[in-house]
């Protein structure tokens, strides 16, 4: 039980740490959706620990079993559908020649 409060309190403060990043530049930016890209990771990985493992997962019921279901159906399509629209936009970033350093091009969802 000790794990898994050592793991909710150390995530508690990546939450923080995510809401408060200071972002001045590009690479700050990076920075911080690496970070990001790894806290998920992480916790995808707990899930994939739990999710198979019968002994855990026994002890949800299945009305507790539904609203996780019904909550990580919501998280996995919204996340899927940020991943199509950012590599559709990689996809045709590689297909245009590359820009002049001082040249931006904005983007609108």
């Amino acid at each position: 039980m000790s794990e898994e409060k050592d793991w909710v309190k150390e995530t508690l403060k990546s939450i923080e740490k995510i809401k408060n990043w200071k972002v001045d530049d590009r690479l700050s930016l990076v920075s911080k959706l690496t970070y990001m890209n790894a806290a998920l990771a992480g916790s995808i990985a707990g899930w994939n620990s739990w999710l198979t493992n019968a002994t855990v997962m026994e002890r949800f019921n299945k009305e507790e079993l539904d609203k996780l279901s019904e909550a990580f159906e919501k998280l996995t399509i919204d996340f899927l559908q940020l991943d199509i629209k950012y590599t559709m936009m990689m996809q045709q970033k590689l297909k245009e020649p590359e820009e002049e350093p001082n040249k931006k091009t904005v983007y609108v969802a």
